[in-house]
């Protein structure tokens, strides 16, 4: 198991370094996600340069800035409002339940 976790982490430091940042940032042409990772040249680069010097930040997405414990059960109940809108009360109080009940704990 161990031998698994040692792996996993050295995966992990390459991926957010700057050498794989940068390769990444070339070939899908996203911002990179090291910030001190070279930036690409053409509309990618200008893109992020613009960004950084006006002083602009970056805003998470919810799926990406919301923990896994929570996306999960609000898709569900996000679900039983798609299948019936006049359920948005009980959804929108189960939301906040779910997510209540998540961050007292965590």
């Amino acid at each position: 198991m161990q031998k698994n976790k040692d792996a996993a982490m050295d995966a992990i430091d390459f991926w957010m370094s700057k050498k794989a940042s940068a390769k990444w940032t070339e070939l899908m042409f996203f911002p990179p996600h090291n910030l001190g990772a070279a930036l690409p040249a053409g509309e990618v680069g200008a893109l992020v340069k613009e960004i950084n010097d006006g002083g602009y930040r970056q805003i998470n997405r919810y799926w990406e800035a919301t923990p896994t414990e929570i996306c999960e059960a609000a898709v569900d109940e996000i679900s039983k409002f798609v299948l019936d809108p006049s359920s948005y009360k009980d959804v929108m109080e189960n939301l906040q339940t779910i997510a209540d009940n998540y961050w007292s704990n965590n």
